[in-house]
This record gives C-alpha cells, sequence and structure tokens, in this order.
C-alpha cells in the first residue's frame, strides 16, 4: 500500500483545506518577516500564500506525509537558492 495513494475527497472539503493550509503557512513565516521592507513583507506573503495553496491541495489528495514532504523541500530548496543570492 502506497503512502501517496490519492483519496477521494470532496471538492469542498478540498478547497477548504488549501486555504485552511494557505492561512496557516503564511501566517506562520509572514511573522518572520515584520519589521522589514514592505516589498519583501509583501512578496513573502504572496509567495508564501501561493505555496500554501499548493500544500493544502496536496494534504486534501495524498495526506500529511506528503505535505510535509514537499515542504521540506519547499524549504530546502529557498535555503540553496538564497545561498546563491549576492
Amino acid at each position: 500500500m502506497s503512502c501517496l495513494k490519492a483519496r477521494p475527497t470532496k471538492l469542498s472539503d478540498s478547497a477548504l483545506a488549501a486555504v485552511a493550509a494557505a492561512i496557516v503557512f503564511t501566517a506562520f513565516h509572514a511573522a518572520g518577516a515584520t519589521g522589514q521592507a514592505p516589498a519583501l513583507l509583501a512578496s513573502t506573503i504572496l509567495l508564501n500564500g501561493i505555496f500554501g495553496v499548493g500544500l493544502g491541495v496536496l494534504y486534501a489528495r495524498y495526506g500529511l506525509e506528503s505535505l510535509v514532504l514537499c515542504a521540506a523541500i519547499g524549504h530546502l530548496l529557498a535555503v540553496s537558492l538564497a545561498s546563491f543570492r549576492r
């Protein structure tokens, strides 16, 4: 039995999970950006909101394991790409 097997869900459940994940994900990450420039804060909220919706869809469709895996990969990519910035 695969842990990434799709679970049948209603569209309203998926939408609710995506919105809830986006709100929590964005609030958690925006809290670390307080006191920064408005452009940085706006981009933090926007990009984390988009990523949060994607994670919510993954959670609704495949469960917590895929959500945690993709969030970890997202953090690894963000840290890796930030190290190339000059």
